[in-house]
């Protein structure tokens, strides 16, 4: 059963990446602690395919920390998800989704 506001993103324009196969990742934080990963990558295909979908939980409890990653492989799919769903209404939490930081590498070796 569905628990967010109806977005219809099949509606929105895509840009001209849409057609691109770089994997975009996102960062989806202010979840609802009930919120599963089907409720998120179902909430997500409603903008197109998810390649993968993470809610990060606590190591000792198990329990939803409240923020997740969602993988699509569509960048210009990926941006209408960002567009549509910053903000939507997901069990109850208004969610905030943006394209997640890529880590930079630590080095171990001093810099000269």
């Amino acid at each position: 059963m569905l628990r967010y506001a109806a977005v219809d993103c099949a509606s929105m324009g895509k840009c001209a990446a849409a057609g691109k196969l770089l994997v975009m990742r996102l960062l989806v934080t202010k979840l609802a602690r009930s919120t599963t990963e089907a409720d998120l990558q179902e909430l997500f295909e409603s903008c197109g395919r998810v390649q993968s979908c993470t809610i990060v939980a606590d190591a000792e409890t198990g329990r939803s920390k409240g923020f997740g990653f969602v993988e699509m492989p569509k960048v210009g799919e990926a941006k209408v998800a960002v567009r549509n769903l910053n903000g939507v209404e997901l069990d109850g939490a208004r969610i905030r989704v943006k394209k997640a930081q890529v880590k930079q590498q630590v080095s171990d070796s001093p810099s000269l």
